[in-house]
């Protein structure tokens, strides 16, 4: 494996952590709205990305590296089991739906404007 593709994927991966911790910091959100900002928004970029034939090495620093540490679908899996350990069964669903739907939706509206600005 090339180091370029080495270095695109790290220095992705850093930036999109850094950019889903700060998402955590702002004030007033908790921990079930900060990770749905942070797997809606990388739905969305991911979608819009996809979209516009990037060269290899941009596209494992977006779309692997950044967008891969900024979503968060294993803490989604521990926000979800916590919800249904409490009994909060209801809020499973819906966590899961409002995820996997606004994800879908947000996605295909990151294709649109992609193709659109082309």
């Amino acid at each position: 494996m090339p180091i370029a593709s080495i270095l695109s994927v790290g220095l992705g991966g850093m930036l999109g952590a850094l950019c889903r911790y700060f998402i955590v910091l702002i004030p007033g959100l908790g921990n079930l709205l900060t990770i749905f900002i942070s797997n809606v928004l990388g739905c969305f970029l991911f979608g819009f990305f996809l979209t516009r034939g990037l060269e290899k090495n941009l596209s494992l620093f977006l779309l692997t590296g950044f967008l891969g540490s900024l979503t968060t679908f294993s803490t989604f899996e521990a926000l979800n089991y916590k919800l249904y350990s409490e009994g909060k069964i209801q809020g499973v669903f819906l966590y899961v739906l409002a995820h996997v739907l606004g994800g879908f939706l947000v996605f295909i509206l990151g294709m649109k404007l992609g193709e659109r600005s082309l």
